[in-house]
């Protein structure tokens, strides 16, 4: 009973630094276009996951990812900033980039897509904190 109370109180804790660090947003989208997801992984990695959705032809439209470990959502730079960071693609659709930090971290990205004319047509901002030790 004990275990289970420290547990919930725990989880309730990290819910409540996350909302309190990322405020109004989220950990993830899920559009037509995009996936993408800040995974907490542990409480020493923060993983972001981006999956390409549909016919999307990455020869043809464009992906900048902005942010990353230490960002805040109100500082993740924007799509038009050449601030872009290097993503792991495994295939045509799925890529991820890993952070990880001893004393807990706030990681936030921008997500960015241009389609084949050069118009942003994907802008949003995503945020998770993973406390440390």
């Amino acid at each position: 009973m004990l275990k289970t109370v420290l547990l919930g109180t725990l989880i309730l804790g990290s819910l409540s630094a996350q909302a309190r660090i990322c405020g109004e947003t989220p950990i993830g989208i899920n559009t037509e276009r995009v996936f993408a997801e800040v995974v907490y992984r542990s409480h020493l990695e923060l993983d972001l996951v981006v999956v390409r959705k549909g016919a999307i032809n990455p020869k043809y439209n464009v992906m900048k990812i902005m942010g990353g470990k230490g960002f805040k959502p109100n500082t993740v730079p924007t799509c038009d900033s050449e601030q872009g960071i290097a993503m792991t693609w495994s295939n045509d659709t799925m890529a991820n980039n890993e952070t990880q930090d001893y004393d807990g971290q706030t990681t936030s990205y921008r997500i960015c897509e241009y389609d084949v004319q050069g118009n942003l047509i994907v802008d949003e901002v995503i945020c998770n904190f993973a406390s440390g030790d």
